[in-house]
């Protein structure tokens, strides 16, 4: 593979927080682009599904940069300085590219900085054995993305929540969220349902349809929200979420959460609300609902990782459709349906 950028080895590149320097710029990443603060210039992200940078434009709408990257990270157009007349100087604006990680090209390295571990894009594996591979005897110590790619990316290192979901939810229109701490840790997983109103159909791009796939980001300075109706939300917090990339994006949708919700009565004797005894996953308006007393412990999982270690701050949401389906056996009445 061809060696794009004219930074060296010895050059490198510093990180604090969401700063970033080098021997040319000092810049301030976010989750939209980057401010180049010693230009003053201010530069946007255009993602692809998967929240990988295919390209940068500037202030005035002007692409500065383009690239190509299959569902491994591999780019198969080297990114560069966008001209007119089709040349380059083979200077990446950004070396963010895979959903959003740092591509280190520096002598034909060709890694990606997955803060966590080294990924080899080309070999789809990281360098390093994963921490936590032991909980997962059935995948290979070394694999990326479980294999798949195409439908999983691997978070950022932050607190994130994945929800596995099934294809087809005229079938099923269950899933089953798991949270992870900034080690790729599972800590909690619980059920839910993603089931928007039934005259949508199913149709994702209805407003008020089935919750969307796609990448979601959990602001950092209010990662829950409270308040409103207690009737649709519940006596919990909601987790607050932000379309990133894929289908949310294409849809033009927003308001996404994950909450609970109608699973009490209010005893107009007493003025208190009771709990149902056996409550049920009601269908909502795109939202994920889960049940109250999981929210419950997701939110107070997160409230103690982030009041105990510096290096645990929110992070995404990725919904995915990769729920496995398994079949009866002669020995369960039930279809199973499994997180691979």
């Amino acid at each position: 593979m061809k060696k794009y950028s004219n930074r060296s080895v010895t050059e490198g590149c510093s990180f604090y927080g969401n700063f970033e320097a080098d021997n040319k710029s000092f810049r301030l990443n976010t989750s939209t682009g980057y401010y180049d603060l010693t230009s003053g210039e201010h530069y946007q992200y255009l993602r692809n599904r998967q929240g990988s940078v295919m390209a940068v434009v500037d202030d005035k709408g002007a692409t500065v940069q383009r690239t190509g990257l299959y569902p491994t990270g591999t780019p198969y157009i080297l990114p560069c300085d966008y001209k007119a007349d089709g040349t380059n100087n083979l200077t990446p604006v950004t070396e963010h590219l895979h959903i959003g990680n740092h591509w280190m090209g520096y002598g034909g390295l060709n890694y990606y900085d997955n803060t966590a571990r080294m990924h080899d894009p080309v070999l789809c594996e990281f360098k390093s054995v994963d921490e936590y591979a032991f909980k997962f005897p059935q995948n290979n110590h070394y694999v990326h993305c479980s294999s798949n790619f195409a439908n999983k990316i691997d978070p950022l290192g932050l607190w994130d929540v994945t929800v596995h979901v099934y294809k087809d939810r005229s079938e099923y229109g269950y899933g089953v969220a798991v949270l992870t701490d900034h080690k790729g840790k599972e800590l909690f997983r619980f059920d839910v349902r993603v089931e928007g109103k039934k005259e949508t159909n199913h149709n994702r791009y209805l407003e008020y349809g089935d919750t969307p796939l796609g990448v979601y980001d959990i602001p950092d300075k209010l990662p829950w929200i409270s308040g409103k109706s207690r009737v649709s939300y519940g006596p919990n917090h909601r987790l607050n979420m932000v379309g990133e990339s894929g289908e949310i994006i294409e849809t033009g949708r927003s308001l996404i959460r994950i909450h609970g919700g109608r699973q009490e009565v209010y005893n107009s004797k007493t003025g208190k609300w009771e709990e149902n005894k056996n409550p049920i996953l009601k269908r909502t308006e795109g939202c994920i609902r889960a049940y109250d007393k999981d929210i419950k412990k997701m939110k107070s999982i997160t409230d103690e990782l982030q009041s105990n270690d510096v290096n645990e701050i929110p992070g995404k949401v990725i919904v995915t459709d990769d729920l496995i389906k398994k079949e009866k056996t002669p020995t369960s009445d039930n279809t199973q349906y499994l997180v691979p």
